[in-house]
């Protein structure tokens, strides 16, 4: 009895504290996932939203616990549609993995763009119609944010949250020509950022390691360190057929140890035209959607 009066009590503060939070904000843009995480591609949807939209962001998770709860949200970062609200409008998300052509999950109200064609093949196969409009937003930022940073490090390497302790990070740790990313960052995209360009190679098993370094233009190797990390090899493989690449299955190094040095890394540009996503966008100020589009297509070598 004292227990479930424990808990009464604890949904009761919550709900004040959301409630609280939530009036402190005016005309908030309600984003799905979690943009409140410490983890940097969810937390990157705060600081690209707020750019875009001009407005505070709010996580739409907690709307059920107030007045707003059928206020419209949006799936922008992350691998997030098969949590979509009825009220979600899709822009840029995409699906964690290829068990949703089968499995249920609710149709959101409306779709801009997907991260991939993989997610788009999942709502087709579900009777969704779902435009070939692709990119995950988070090729954007080195169109809003791009210091000039002289590499000191040979070698980043950007582990996935639950790969931060795996032994072959854990032998490069002390190494002074290594820098060791911790994804952790929460919603500081400009420490993220710094450090990514002051490597001259990047080594991921993160998906937005992998993104992020692709968009700076820096050589990179997709590796696999442990089967912690949801979704396998899908969300890679949706990101890169949405920039022209032929997906490959990343190198595993939690079943052979390859050295640093020794592992085959990706020098070659992306390419993307993002102007229909940037065109897509639904929350976009027209300062910024002239900006974006201006920089993108010489940015990703688009040809005319």
């Amino acid at each position: 009895m004292l227990q479930k009066i424990k808990d009464l009590l604890k949904a009761v503060v919550e709900r004040y504290r959301v409630n609280e939070q939530l009036r402190s904000l005016t005309a908030p843009i309600f984003v799905d996932g979690f943009p409140d995480s410490r983890n940097f591609g969810d937390a990157l949807n705060i600081s690209l939203v707020k750019y875009l939209s001009g407005k505070d962001v709010f996580p739409s998770r907690f709307l059920k616990q107030t007045p707003q709860n059928l206020a419209t949200s949006y799936a922008v970062i992350g691998s997030v549609c098969q949590w979509s609200r009825p009220q979600t409008i899709i822009w840029g998300a995409g699906f964690i993995g290829e068990e949703f052509k089968t499995k249920d999950f609710v149709k959101p109200s409306h779709i801009l763009a997907v991260r991939g064609p993989l997610s788009r093949a999942i709502y087709r196969n579900n009777g969704i119609d779902c435009p070939t409009c692709y990119g995950d937003p988070a090729l954007l930022l080195p169109l809003i944010y791009n210091p000039t940073i002289a590499p000191i490090y040979e070698y980043g390497i950007i582990p996935h949250y639950a790969d931060w302790d795996a032994n072959w990070v854990k032998q490069y740790r002390s190494d002074k020509n290594m820098l060791v990313i911790n994804i952790m960052t929460s919603n500081n995209h400009e420490l993220f950022v710094k450090q990514l360009k002051s490597c001259r190679k990047i080594v991921t098993s993160s998906l937005h390691g992998l993104i992020l370094a692709q968009a700076y233009g820096i050589p990179v190797c997709a590796i696999k360190l442990s089967d912690s990390v949801a979704g396998g090899e899908f969300k890679f493989a949706d990101y890169l057929l949405s920039v022209g690449r032929v997906p490959k299955e990343r190198i595993n190094l939690s079943e052979q140890d390859i050295p640093i040095e020794d592992l085959s890394y990706d020098k070659e540009p992306i390419h993307i035209d993002l102007a229909p996503l940037i065109e897509a966008c639904p929350f976009i100020q027209p300062d910024q959607r002239a900006y974006l589009l201006s920089k993108s297509r010489n940015y990703y070598q688009i040809e005319n």
